[in-house]
C-alpha cells in the first residue's frame, strides 16, 4: 500500500502539475544534475489519531513540496498549478481516501549554486496539511 507522500505524489502526476515539471516529482531531494523546473516533496510531519475505544483511521500529514526553477517566474507558476492541484483536494488517489487538504504556508528562496557559479535555482516552497483515513489492514 502507499504512504501518504507517495498518494499526493500520484495526484500531482494526474494533474497539470506533471507536464509542467519537465525535470521531474522526486521525493526528499533532487537528484544530481536534475534539470529544472522539477519538484521535490516530503513528509515533515504524520499523526494518527486514536480515542478512547482505540485507533481511529483518521490522520493527518503535513508535506512539504518545493518547486524549483531556473527563474522566480517559473518557480512561482509551477507552485501555483501545485497549489492549484492540491489546495481542498479531496479523493481516492492511491488507494488512500483524502479527505482534504489544504495550503498551511509557503516561502520564496534562492537556492545557491554548489559550485560557486552564477546558476542557482529559485524555489516556491509549500506546506499542505493532508487530513486522510488510513488504512487500517
Amino acid at each position: 500500500m502507499a504512504d501518504i507522500a507517495t498518494a499526493v505524489r500520484a495526484a500531482l502526476v494526474a494533474s497539470s502539475v506533471n507536464g509542467t515539471a519537465t525535470g521531474g516529482i522526486f521525493p526528499d531531494v533532487l537528484p544530481q544534475g536534475c534539470t529544472y523546473p522539477a519538484i521535490r516533496y516530503a513528509l515533515a510531519d504524520e499523526t494518527s489519531y486514536g480515542h478512547l475505544a482505540g485507533k481511529s483511521a483518521f490522520a493527518e500529514a503535513l508535506i512539504s513540496i518545493d518547486c524549483y526553477a531556473l527563474t522566480r517566474l517559473a518557480a512561482t507558476s509551477l507552485g501555483d498549478l501545485v497549489r492549484i492541484a492540491l489546495d481542498r483536494y479531496s479523493g481516492t488517489v492511491s488507494g488512500i481516501n483524502i479527505v482534504r487538504a489544504y495550503v498551511q504556508s509557503g516561502v520564496h528562496l534562492f537556492r545557491e549554486p554548489a559550485d560557486k557559479s552564477d546558476l542557482g535555482a529559485y524555489r516556491a516552497a509549500r506546506d499542505y496539511r493532508i487530513f486522510y483515513v488510513e488504512n487500517t489492514s
